[in-house]
């Protein structure tokens, strides 16, 4: 605005100056006439630059306030991308950590786990001798496991677990079952009651009982009456017989 009115002014003195020539009393008509033609061409010129410098001018504003604009949006991408860097060197720290945590744990339990599966067999070998195979399959599949290097380290924790798991479980089961067993050294075929791992004991077809000596080793006759008490455990293991308070010796099984 500043230099359009400068413009205005500067052809305004012009014009002045061109009709006070053109008033003067030794200028002819023609020369009056030019020198007006003149004077409103540089006015003409002066009011075109004038408005080219306004054009440049606002160009320049318009281009000031863009940039301003794109400054405040950079410095909040860089804000935004500082915050970013900061969390994901707070993540690979953590990562880090992570990963020597894992290799101070996988150092120790490797050896817990090889340890875990021997104190298993322990167990098995001093416990009462019921699913023989099915346990020694279990132990031999575990140690395989173990052994395997491609194995991932969870998946052989998890897989010791469930081993310890199922050894647990048998302790609270009731089993009854058809099984050949030596009897004070006569062979027989014998229903054979699992307790837990409270006891052992086997019926015979002729009525006769037995119990499992676990200091022995071998299997022992039941007196008369403990043979009683079991058939009343064989039919209620079996559901045939309403649960009820019986009595049967047991031993001790050491670790």
């Amino acid at each position: 605005m500043q230099m359009r009115t400068l413009a205005v002014s500067l052809c305004a003195a012009l014009l002045c100056c061109a009709a006070a020539a053109a008033a003067s009393p030794d200028m002819t008509a023609r020369e009056a006439d030019q020198t007006l033609r003149s004077a409103a061409r540089t006015q003409a010129a002066a009011q075109a630059e004038a408005d080219r410098w306004a054009g440049e001018r606002d160009a320049l504003t318009n281009e000031e306030r863009e940039l301003v604009i794109r400054e405040e949006w950079l410095g909040y991408q860089v804000a935004k991308h500082k915050a970013y860097i900061g969390r994901e060197r707070a993540a690979i720290e953590a990562l880090h950590q992570r990963k020597e945590t894992f290799v101070a744990v996988r150092q120790e339990l490797e050896p817990l786990l090889d340890g875990l599966l021997e104190r298993l067999r322990q167990a098995v070998a001093a416990d009462l001798p019921f699913l023989a195979e099915e346990r020694a399959a279990r132990l031999e599949q575990l140690e395989g496991a173990l052994d395997d290097f491609h194995l991932s380290l969870a998946e052989k924790l998890r897989r010791t677990l469930e081993a310890l798991r199922i050894e647990a479980m048998y302790g609270e089961q009731v089993q009854v079952s058809e099984e050949p067993l030596v009897l004070e050294g006569q062979e027989v075929q014998a229903r054979v009651l699992r307790l837990g791992r409270l006891g052992l004991y086997c019926q015979l077809p002729d009525g006769r009982g037995g119990a499992y000596d676990a200091g022995s080793g071998a299997w022992r006759t039941l007196a008369s009456g403990d043979a009683s008490e079991l058939a009343k455990a064989v039919e209620i293991a079996g559901r045939r017989r309403v649960v009820e308070l019986i009595t049967l010796p047991v031993q001790r099984v050491q670790p």
